[in-house]
C-alpha cells in the first residue's frame, strides 16, 4: 500500500450526542427491529418537536444506537432543554402499554468538543472516546436499572453542565442533574458528570 501522503484534516467544534437502547442484545431479531422503529420515530418527533434540524446533523447508526454530530449554529441547550424532554416523553407514551419486556428505554450523553468531519469511518477526535464512555458507564446504566419509571436517562460532560446547564440556557435547572464520577481516558482520576432523567428528579446527591 503506498503512502496516502499528508492530509490536511477538516477541524469543527461541535456538539455531540450519543443514544443506546437498553438491553438491546438480549432481544430477538424481531423485537431489535421493532426498536429500532421505535426509537427512531421517537427521536424525528422529538427533533420536530425541539426544532433540531434532524436532516442537517451527521449520523452514524449503530443498531442499538447511534451518535449525532450537531450541525454548526445548532448548540447543546437545544438537545438538553428540549429534546431529551421531548424524546423522553415520546418513550413515556410508547412505554406505558408495554409490558417491561417489550419496552424502549434509552441511555443518552452530551458532550462537546473539537472533532474530524473527514474520518474515513467515522469522527476522529477524543471528544468521541470521551462521548462513548459516558455513555458506556456504570451511574448511568444505574439510573435506568434503580428507576423503571424512566424511559430516558441522560448524561452530561463537566464540560456542558458548566457552560450550558450551570448558566440555565433554556431554562434548564441545575438542581434536577445529579453529580457522579465517571473513568475518562487521559485522566488520572475519575472525571466528574451530571446524570438526570427527564421528567423526573433523580435528587442531588454527592457523586
Amino acid at each position: 500500500m503506498t503512502n496516502p501522503g499528508p492530509h490536511v484534516h477538516r477541524l469543527a467544534r461541535r456538539g455531540l450526542f450519543a443514544t443506546d437502547i437498553e438491553a438491546y442484545g438480549r432481544r430477538t431479531g424481531p423485537d431489535q427491529y421493532a426498536a429500532q422503529r421505535v426509537y427512531e420515530l421517537a427521536l424525528q418527533r422529538a427533533a420536530e418537536r425541539a426544532g433540531l434540524p434532524l436532516a442537517r446533523c451527521r449520523r452514524q447508526p449503530a443498531g442499538d444506537g447511534e451518535l449525532l454530530v450537531l450541525p454548526g449554529g445548532v448548540h447543546e441547550p437545544r438537545v438538553i432543554a428540549a429534546l431529551l424532554p421531548s424524546l423522553a416523553a415520546q418513550l413515556d407514551r410508547y412505554n406505558e402499554q408495554r409490558c417491561r419486556r417489550r419496552r424502549v428505554r434509552l441511555r443518552a450523553a452530551v458532550h462537546h468538543g473539537l472533532i474530524q468531519l473527514d474520518g474515513p469511518t467515522g469522527f476522529p477526535g477524543r471528544p468521541l472516546v470521551v462521548l462513548a464512555r459516558l455513555l458506556d458507564c456504570g451511574p448511568l446504566r444505574a439510573v435506568l436499572r434503580e428507576h423503571p419509571q424512566v424511559s430516558l436517562a441522560a448524561i452530561i460532560s463537566a464540560d456542558v453542565y458548566e457552560e450550558v446547564v450551570a448558566n440555565r440556557y433554556g431554562g434548564l435547572r441545575p438542581g434536577l442533574f445529579r453529580p457522579t464520577a465517571v473513568d475518562l481516558p487521559g485522566y488520572e482520576r475519575a472525571g466528574r458528570a451530571w446524570v438526570c432523567a427527564p421528567g423526573h428528579d433523580l435528587g442531588r446527591s454527592a457523586a
